[in-house]
């Protein structure tokens, strides 16, 4: 799932997955912002699977679902955004509410089985 940060002087790209979630990799990037810049930081969600269509295995679902229970929802499903939002307490993300899955128009490797590539850019 992308994710752009920005603030008034700094500004990130984070790809928030399965293991990103687990690892934190949103929420440490936030803080290490937060020491460069004390200004508002906001975020937004570009185009990902949602959560009624990402499916993964019984093992991984539990083990995300413990640790973030927002994730959950049906049974070995994950919405990572529900889960990037619990974890990013206070942060203003805004979720564009694209699904690669469901939408033809961006790319999907569960969807189609193509190697193309999708692309989020940020800058100040």
């Amino acid at each position: 799932m992308p994710l752009l940060l920005y603030s008034k002087n700094v500004v990130a790209a984070v790809h928030v997955g399965r293991k990103g979630l687990l690892n934190e990799v949103a929420l440490k990037t936030v803080e290490k912002m937060q020491t460069l810049s004390s200004e508002q930081i906001t975020g937004v969600v570009g185009p990902h699977i949602c959560g009624d269509c990402y499916e993964v295995g019984e093992q991984m679902a539990t083990q995300i679902h413990q640790t973030h229970p927002a994730t959950g929802g049906k049974k070995n499903y994950l919405n990572l955004f529900a889960g990037l939002k619990e974890q990013l307490v206070g942060i203003p993300v805004e979720n564009l509410n694209i699904c690669t899955m469901e939408n033809q128009r961006y790319f999907s490797y569960r969807a189609r089985k193509d190697d193309a590539r999708q692309v989020g850019v940020i800058a100040l």
